[in-house]
């Protein structure tokens, strides 16, 4: 039985408000806001755009071609609204070309032949979280799905599950909070093709940065109604409510703009939304989980070649020069923020340095006898 990203089974609202009432009330009593998470994952057709829409609807992402364009996010935050853990992606590459010579991705990366959560990759992004934790106790709420084994020795990480079938009211991620991220996505995609005159081609390493930026743009509102909305936070005052809904939806957003594109409203919510079925997580046999671990070279060289069209052309310290030294004069002349100014001195000095720094001559050894 696999999990469906958005799933919403049959619920059975008497065991839900048992544990509301019996079970939840104690564990929160034991931690405070800070340090009450909730995790969970979700599909993505990172590639696609809107005009795909009819193309993708009611895929499942399993085998086929449409199975190269998807990811999985695995997301995290507080009940405080004060601390969302760094995304976690899954691709089919485990060595993207995009990626070659990349000194830091702004998400934790990881790879699976199905681009699933599997119960392997749970466990190392959950140890190495408990490591980092470095004597602070927190409650991790999670569902009970296949790749989400019972975890032993834990030092920091109290991890609960919630009751089968009951995520789709009690998971706050499922509230609103991955609904946020995918429509802060789909605005990244929309811009960039709008930006390049309809000539965007979205790869890995966009895919990865743009999920990055959409994670950190969901707001605490958000957050906070999702936690309240499962039942897990007191209800919110009238003024952070209306924070919350004034959200602009995709369509709302894009309406703002003199911008020339053919989206129906209907268009847009069908791109928000287009990925809800998607699968992520799977159960594995003792025999998957020692292909998935001796993986072939076969399998390594394909995922190479099925790569290759993500290669980019990395800018060189010239161009990026050029760039620093044209946005520094574009903020003189349309900014007026000085910190802003200020930090974009600071990345321009940076670039400058590592300029210079590559133009200084090499010294010889015959140097020093002379």
């Amino acid at each position: 039985m696999g999990k469906i990203s958005g799933e919403a089974l049959n619920v059975d609202l008497n065991v839900t408000n048992s544990w509301l009432i019996n079970v939840w009330p104690k564990l929160n009593e034991k931690y405070t806001p800070d340090n009450i998470f909730n995790a969970d994952e979700t599909g993505i057709f990172c590639k696609m755009t809107p005009d795909k829409t009819l193309k993708f609807k009611g895929e499942k992402c399993v085998g086929g071609k449409l199975s190269k364009e998807c990811i999985t996010a695995f997301v995290a935050a507080n009940i405080s609204c004060t601390e969302k853990r760094k995304i976690m992606v899954i691709g089919k590459s485990k060595n993207p070309r995009c990626f070659k010579n990349i000194k830091r991705l702004p998400v934790t990366y990881k790879a699976d032949k199905s681009a699933w959560m599997t119960s392997i990759l749970f466990e190392e992004e959950i140890r190495k979280w408990d490591a980092e934790l470095k004597g602070r106790k927190v409650l991790l709420l999670v569902d009970n799905c296949p790749a989400h084994p019972n975890l032993s020795n834990l030092i920091n990480i109290e991890m609960i599950f919630f009751p089968a079938n009951t995520t789709s009211i009690l998971q706050p991620m499922d509230q609103s909070v991955i609904k946020s991220l995918k429509s802060h996505y789909r605005k990244k995609i929309l811009m960039e093709i709008i930006e390049s005159d309809g000539n965007a081609s979205i790869n890995m390493l966009d895919a990865v940065n743009f999920l990055s930026k959409a994670w950190e743009e969901v707001t605490a509102a958000t957050i906070r109604h999702s936690f309240r909305h499962a039942g897990l936070r007191s209800f919110a005052n009238a003024e952070e409510e209306i924070e919350f809904e004034n959200e602009d939806t995709l369509s709302e957003w894009i309406t703002q703009f003199n911008t020339l594109h053919t989206f129906t409203p209907e268009d847009l919510q069908n791109y928000v939304e287009i990925d809800e079925n998607l699968v992520t997580t799977i159960s594995l046999t003792d025999e998957e989980i020692l292909n998935a671990v001796t993986k072939g070279e076969g399998e390594q060289k394909e995922d190479e070649e099925e790569a290759q069209p993500d290669e980019v052309v990395i800018p060189s310290i010239q161009q990026a020069l050029d760039a620093a030294k044209l946005l520094e004069k574009y903020l003189l002349f349309h900014e007026d923020d000085p910190k802003l100014s200020q930090k974009m001195g600071e990345i321009h000095r940076k670039i400058q340095k590592q300029y210079w720094q590559n133009k200084k001559v090499q010294t010889k050894m015959t140097d020093y006898l002379k």
